[in-house]
């Protein structure tokens, strides 16, 4: 039963490095002046363009929390993963 919240902890620890990535990455962005003008609202007002790079921040930290947690506490994963 604990091996269902391996997969959990994963999400929410890769969740969290995202929401906590964006804030600093959007104000970042904009000094930069990586930014491009949303044409389709009123006063078309200028956002930062590659905010996608916070969500391959999560996604790093998460794969890279699941790699290390399968390689050293490897048994934690056999009945999500299907492991022996």
């Amino acid at each position: 039963m604990t091996n269902v919240f391996v997969p959990i902890l994963v999400f929410l620890i890769s969740f969290g490095s995202a929401f906590i990535v964006f804030p600093a990455l959007i104000s970042r962005l904009q000094t930069e002046g990586i930014v491009g003008v949303d044409m389709h609202k009123p006063g078309q007002p200028k956002l930062p363009e590659m905010g996608g790079l916070g969500i391959a921040a999560g996604f790093v930290v998460g794969l890279i929390l699941a790699i290390s947690l399968e390689t050293f506490f490897g048994n934690l994963f056999s009945i999500c993963f299907g492991g022996s």
